[in-house]
C-alpha cells in the first residue's frame, strides 16, 4: 500500500477510488494509520471509514469543531493536487487557531438523523459528546428505514415501528437532537416523553421484585456478587477478577462507557435474574430497592461525594461503607452510617475484610484411598468423604448404563496411581481441583474460564427457547460445570412435548476431567441419558464423527472449549464442519437420484399403480414426528389401513428421541423405498423442500394451525388435501383450492389396538383420559391475584412494551373475564368462547366497556385470538376440567380416575390423578375396566378418542357441544350415544348409568357395531386410494 497525505476531493468519484486503496497516511507525530478522503457531492452510501463528506463551503466550520486529521492537498475535477498550506490565505492557520482556543470545545449531541446518509457520514467522524459532568464518549447517530452493513459503533438503526420498546430498554444513550422535518418533532417528542413514562412503570415493577428477593446464604453457595461500576476504569473491574478467583460468582455490570449510560430499567433486571447476595457500588446510596438481607457495600472513593449537606442517609444494617477521605468518613456517620470503614488511601487493591471472615475457616486436609479404583483423594475430611461417595454413585450408574466407557476407564487407571487434591466444597461447589497420575497434571480447574462458560450458557438460555434451543458440542468435561449447565438448559425444552430431547455431544482425549467430575459432582441423571455422548479418546472422537454423520442426527451449533488444547477444539469444529458438508453434498446426489427415477414415469404408469388391483402393490410413506402422539398414533394407524389393503407401507419419523428426521432423512428415505404416495397430517407438500412433485401427496388436516388458516400457496394436481371435519370444508371458498377442492375424511380407530375385553372386570365408574395444559399458561393465575410479571406470555410482553397495556389493566381484563365466566354453566362458557373467537371478540369488549375498561379491538384480538393465546389455553383447560369439577363438588361416591399431564397441578383433581397413559394396548385396558368413558373433547365430539371408546365396546357419555366442528349425531344417533347438555345433566345421567348396567351394555353395543361398519382404517385408506385414482384418470 503507497503512503498518502490526506486529501480533500472536489469529485466523490475520484475520493471513491482513493480510499479504496487504503492507503497508509504518517501524522505528524510519526504514527501509521489509514489515509483520510474527504469530498464534496452528493452522500455516498459507501461503509468505508477513511471516505467523508465536508462540504467545501463549511470546511472551516467542519474541521474546526472535530479533530479529524486537516487534509494537506485539495484534488479537483481533473485530479491536480493543490497545496493547501500554499496558500495566500492559509485556511489551516485559521482552523488550527480555532482549535486550540482556550473555550473551544465542541460538543457534538447525540442525533437522530433519520436519513441513513447523514448518520453514516457523521458516525464515521467519530465526533466527541460532552456529558455535563465533563467525561466524553463517542457522538450516537441514529437513523431508520433500511439498515446499513456497517460495523460502526456509534451508527445505531432503530426500527421506526419498534422506536419506543428500543429506546425503554437499550442502554444506550437516548437522541438529543433530531435531524429531521420540524412537523415531526412534536410526534418524536411524545415518544421521548413515553420512553420516561414507560421506564418508570417497569423501574417500580422491577423494584418490587427486587424487594421480595430474599437471599439464602446458608443454602446457595457460591455467594452472588454484583458490582455496579460507573465505568470501565473503576477501581471496582479488578475487585470483580479477585472475587472470582476466591470463589465467588460474579457479575460486573459497568454503568455507562463511551456510547452506553445508566437505564435503571436494565440495571434492575440484571440485578432481578441475578439474585446476588451482595451487592457492590461506588459513590452512591442506593438502596431502596434491596431486600433486608442484601448485603449493600458502597465503596465512597472521592473526596467530595455530594451528601454534605444532607443530615441523614436511609442507611440499612445491611449498609457497609467503605471510604478513602477522612471527611467522607466523618460525614457518613454524621449521616448515620453504623457500618464505617477507612481503607488505605493509597491503596491499590480494594480488599473486602467483611467477606473474607466467613470462608477463612481453613481446616486440615485429609487423604482417602478409594478401594475400587487406584485413586488416592486428598483435600478437607468432609469433603473428601462426599467425593468417595458421589464416585461411587456414579460408577454405578456407569458400570449400568455405559459399559463400554466403564471398561474403558478401568483399562485406562489398570496401571496408573491417580492423585487428587480439592479445595474446600461451598455448598457442595469445588472452587480448587486438580487430578494428576504420577507427576503428570491430567487436569486443573480454570476457575475464571468456567465461570465464563456458564456465564454464556445461561445467557443463551434465557433467549434461546422452545424450538430454538441450541445443540451444544463441549470440548474437554472440565470438572462437570458446563456439562451440568448444559445438561439443564436443555432438558425439556418444549413442555408439551416431554420425550423431545436435545443431544449434547462431549469429547475429551484423556480421562482426567472425567475423574475430577464423578468426585465433586453428581451427574447419574446425565450418565443416564442417551441424548449425552461421552466421547473420550480416540475411540471416543471416532464415535462423535460416526454420529456426526448419521442421517437423523443434530449437528452442534455451539461449541464450547472446556478444558481442550486449541488443537483438540480446532478437531472438534472440523469434525463438525466436515459432518455438515458431507450431509449438503449427499442431499444433492440423492435429489437428482429422485428426480431421475420420477421423471421416467408417465401418466399412464400412474394410473396404472392407483386402479384397482394393480399388478404390484402400492408403496405408501408416511410423515409423523414422535414428539406429537397423537399425530404419530394416528398416522400409524392410517398406514395400517393401507397395508390391510394390501400396500406396501414406510413410516417416515424421528428414530430416537434426540433425532430429527429433517429433509436430509427423508429424501433419503424416498429416494430407497421410491412410495407412490406420501401422506402427512396438517402440513402441505411445500413444507418439505424437495418432494418429488409428480408423487402424490396427502395432506390430512386435524388442525387448523397457522400453517393451515395462513397458508398462500396454491395447491396442485398432485396435492390432496382433506379435513377430519366437514365444517372445515369451508376453507374451500378460499381461491387457492378451487381447481383441487379440499375433501372431507373422518377419523378412524386401529382394531389391532381397541377391541373389547370379554368378562370385564370393572376398576373405575368414570374415566377420562386427556392432557391439560399447564394452569400457569391459563388465566388461573389471575384468579388468585398471583398473576406476576414473570408470568407474562410472549404476547403479553409485548404489548406491555409497546405500552398498549399496563400491568394493572392486563391484570384487571384477565380478572373481568373469570369474574364473568365463571359464573356460567359449561355449555354458555363454550358459547361465549367460541363466539368471541368467531366475532372477533366484540363481546370481550362489550364486557370490558362495561366495567370501564377501554382498550381497542385490535389489542384485544392480539391478546386473546389464535391457539397459543392465554384465553384458548383457559378455554381448553375449563372445558375438560368443569365437569370433573361438577363430579367432585355433587359429593358422588364413584371411583374416579383422570390419566394425562397436568393433572396432578390442580389441587382438586391430583388425588385422582395417574400421570400418562400409554396409546394403544394401555388405554384399551383402562377402558374396559371402567364404566363410564367421557368423551371430553372441547369443540368436536367425533374425535379419534370418542371413535377408540367405542371400538372398545365401552360406554361413552359424551356433550352436546355447541357448533361442533365434527358431530357423532352426524353418524350416531340417540340410542348409541349418551349425551349430557350441562353439569346439572352430567350429574344425572352419571347417577343414572352407573346403577343401570344394562342400559350402559345396550347403547355401547350398538355404538360399537356402527363404528366397525364406518371407521375402519382400512375404509379410510381406500377412499384415499380412489380419490387419487379419480384424479388421475380425469383428462389433462
Amino acid at each position: 500500500m503507497a503512503v498518502r497525505p490526506d486529501c480533500y476531493f472536489l469529485d466523490l468519484k475520484l475520493a471513491l477510488l482513493e480510499a479504496e486503496r487504503q492507503n497508509r497516511c504518517v501524522d505528524e507525530a510519526g504514527v501509521e494509520r489509514l489515509q483520510y478522503c474527504y469530498y464534496d457531492g452528493p452522500l455516498s452510501d459507501s461503509l468505508l471509514p477513511n471516505l467523508i463528506y465536508v462540504s467545501q463551503y463549511q470546511f472551516s466550520e467542519f474541521f474546526a469543531n472535530n479533530t479529524l486529521p486537516i487534509p494537506k492537498y485539495v484534488v479537483d475535477q481533473d485530479g491536480r493536487e493543490h497545496d493547501l498550506t500554499a496558500d495566500p490565505g492559509n485556511m489551516l492557520e485559521e482552523i488550527l487557531v480555532l482549535r486550540n482556543a482556550d473555550n473551544h470545545r465542541p460538543n457534538h449531541k447525540d442525533t437522530d438523523f433519520f436519513n441513513a446518509l447523514e448518520a453514516l457520514n457523521t458516525a464515521k467522524q467519530r465526533n466527541v459528546r460532552i456529558a455535563d459532568d465533563g467525561s466524553t464518549g463517542l457522538q450516537l447517530c441514529y437513523y431508520h428505514g433500511e439498515k446499513l452493513a456497517s460495523d460502526l459503533e456509534n451508527l445505531i438503526h432503530v426500527d421506526l415501528d419498534r422506536i419506543l420498546e428500543f429506546l425503554v430498554f437499550s442502554r444506550l444513550r437516548l437522541p438529543e437532537e433530531l435531524r429531521a422535518d420540524p412537523e415531526l418533532m412534536a410526534d418524536y417528542q411524545q415518544v421521548l416523553d413515553s420512553v420516561f413514562e414507560t421506564r418508570a412503570q417497569f423501574t417500580a415493577e422491577l423494584e418490587r421484585q427486587a424487594l421480595d428477593q430474599q437471599p439464602d446464604f446458608a443454602a446457595d453457595r457460591p455467594w452472588r456478587v454484583l458490582i455496579y461500576a460507573a465505568n470501565s476504569s473503576s477501581v471496582l473491574c479488578p475487585l470483580a477478577e479477585t472475587l472470582a478467583k476466591s470463589g465467588y460468582s460474579v457479575m460486573l455490570y459497568v454503568v455507562s462507557d463511551t456510547l452506553h449510560t445508566l437505564n435503571r430499567v436494565d440495571a434492575l433486571n440484571q440485578y432481578v435474574e441475578f439474585r446476588p447476595h451482595i451487592l457492590i457500588q461506588e459513590n452512591q446510596l442506593d438502596n431502596g430497592f434491596l431486600a433486608d438481607d442484601v448485603i449493600n457495600m458502597v465503596y465512597w472513593l472521592a473526596d467530595d461525594v455530594g451528601f454534605e449537606s444532607l443530615a441523614s442517609l436511609p442507611f440499612r444494617k445491611n449498609d457497609f461503607n467503605f471510604c478513602r477521605a477522612e471527611t467522607v468518613f466523618q460525614h457518613l456517620k454524621r449521616c448515620g452510617a453504623d457500618n464505617v470503614v477507612r481503607i488505605e488511601p493509597e491503596a491499590d487493591e480494594l480488599t473486602l475484610p467483611i467477606l473474607w471472615c466467613n470462608f477463612n475457616h481453613a481446616r486440615p486436609n485429609s487423604r482417602r484411598e478409594i478401594l475400587e479404583l487406584p485413586i488416592a483423594l486428598e483435600g478437607p475430611a468432609e469433603d473428601i468423604n462426599q467425593c468417595a461417595e458421589r464416585w461411587s454413585g456414579n460408577l454405578q450408574v456407569l458400570k449400568q448404563w455405559r459399559p463400554t466407557l466403564y471398561e474403558d476407564l478401568s483399562v485406562y487407571l489398570a496401571d496408573r496411581q491417580i492423585n487428587v487434591f480439592v479445595g474446600e466444597a461451598i455448598a457442595g461447589e469445588f472452587y480448587s481441583v486438580a487430578v494428576f497420575a504420577g507427576e503428570q497434571r491430567l487436569y486443573q480447574l480454570d476457575l475464571p474460564k468456567k465461570a465464563e462458560n456458564i456465564r454464556n450458557i445461561r445467557a443463551q438460555a434465557k433467549v434461546a427457547q422452545r424450538f430454538n434451543v441450541p445443540c451444544y458440542g463441549l470440548a474437554g468435561i472440565g470438572d462437570g460445570g458446563e456439562l451440568a449447565a448444559i445438561f439443564s438448559a436443555t432438558s425439556t425444552p418444549i413442555a408439551e412435548m416431554p420425550n423431545l430431547e436435545i443431544p449434547i455431544y462431549l469429547v475429551d482425549a484423556d480421562f482426567g476431567g472425567l475423574l475430577a467430575t464423578m468426585l465433586v459432582r453428581d451427574i447419574r441423571d446425565v450418565l443416564a441419558e442417551n441424548r449425552v455422548w461421552l466421547c473420550f479418546q480416540a475411540s471416543g472422537f471416532s464415535e462423535f464423527v460416526a454420529e456426526l454423520n448419521a442421517k437423523q442426527s443434530i449437528l452442534p451449533e455451539v461449541t464450547i472449549n472446556v478444558s481442550a488444547t486449541e488443537t483438540e477444539f480446532q478437531q472438534i469444529q472440523h469434525a463438525v464442519d466436515e459432518a455438515r458438508d458431507n450431509r449438503s453434498d449427499s442431499h444433492a446426489k440423492l435429489l437428482a437420484i429422485i428426480d431421475d427415477y420420477y421423471r421416467q414415469m408417465s401418466l399412464e404408469t400412474w394410473r396404472d399403480k392407483f386402479r384397482p388391483n394393480p399388478a404390484t402393490p402400492i408403496r405408501v410413506m408416511g410423515f409423523a414426528s414422535r414428539f406429537t402422539s397423537f399425530l404419530q398414533y394416528c398416522m400409524r394407524d392410517l398406514l395400517d389401513g393401507f397395508a390391510r389393503a394390501g400396500a406396501e407401507i414406510q413410516l417416515s419419523t424421528d428414530t430416537a428421541n434426540f433425532r430429527r428426521n429433517g429433509m436430509e432423512s427423508i429424501v433419503a428415505q424416498i429416494a430407497e423405498f421410491k412410495p407412490d404416495l406420501i401422506l402427512s397430517i396438517d402440513h402441505f407438500r411445500h413444507e418439505f423442500a424437495g418432494l418429488p412433485e409428480p408423487v402424490p401427496f396427502v395432506n390430512w388436516i386435524q388442525d387448523m394451525l397457522p400453517s393451515i388458516t395462513q397458508n398462500r400457496r396454491a395447491v396442485k394436481s398432485r396435492d390432496f388435501t382433506f379435513v377430519f371435519s366437514k365444517d372445515w370444508l369451508a376453507i374451500n371458498r378460499n381461491p387457492l383450492y378451487a381447481s383441487f377442492p379440499v375433501e372431507y375424511l373422518p377419523l378412524g380407530f386401529n382394531d389391532a389396538y381397541y377391541y373389547p375385553i370379554q368378562n370385564r372386570a370393572y376398576q373405575y365408574d368414570f374415566l377420562f383420559i386427556t392432557h391439560l395444559i399447564d394452569p400457569a399458561k391459563t388465566l388461573s393465575p389471575f384468579r388468585s391475584g398471583q398473576g406476576s410479571f414473570n408470568n407474562y406470555d410472549s404476547t403479553e410482553l409485548s404489548l406491555l412494551k409497546q405500552r398498549k397495556l399496563t400491568v394493572d389493566i392486563l391484570n384487571r381484563i384477565y380478572r373481568v373475564i373469570l369474574e364473568y365466566t365463571d359464573q356460567l354453566p359449561i355449555d354458555q362458557f363454550h358459547r361465549f368462547c367460541l363466539d368471541n373467537q368467531i366475532g372477533k371478540f366484540k363481546l370481550v369488549e362489550q364486557l370490558l366497556g362495561d366495567h370501564g375498561i377501554t382498550i381497542t379491538i385490535d389489542v384485544i384480538n392480539q391478546l386473546m385470538a389464535g391457539s397459543g393465546s392465554r384465553f384458548h389455553y383457559h378455554y381448553l383447560t375449563e372445558m375438560k376440567t368443569r365437569p370433573i369439577a361438577a363430579l367432585l363438588d355433587a359429593g358422588l361416591s364413584i371411583e374416579l380416575a383422570l390419566y394425562g399431564r397436568n393433572w396432578d397441578k390442580f389441587a382438586k383433581f391430583s388425588p385422582y390423578a395417574h400421570g400418562v397413559a400409554e396409546n394403544g394396548e394401555n388405554i384399551n385396558e383402562l377402558m374396559n375396566r371402567s364404566r363410564i368413558c367421557f368423551n371430553g373433547s372441547p369443540g368436536t365430539s367425533l374425535h379419534m378418542r370418542a371413535l377408540e371408546i367405542m371400538a372398545a365396546g365401552c360406554f361413552m357419555l359424551s356433550r352436546r357441544i355447541y357448533k361442533d366442528a365434527a358431530p357423532l349425531s352426524e353418524y350416531y344417533s340417540d340410542d348409541e350415544v349418551a349425551y349430557y347438555a350441562d353439569e346439572k345433566d352430567l350429574i344425572r345421567q352419571v347417577e343414572f348409568y352407573l346403577h343401570n348396567e344394562g342400559a350402559r351394555a345396550e347403547i355401547a353395543d350398538k355404538a360399537y357395531r356402527k363404528t366397525l361398519s364406518l371407521f375402519s382404517y382400512r375404509s379410510i385408506a381406500e377412499r384415499i386410494r380412489d380419490s387419487v385414482a379419480l384424479r388421475l384418470s380425469e383428462p389433462v
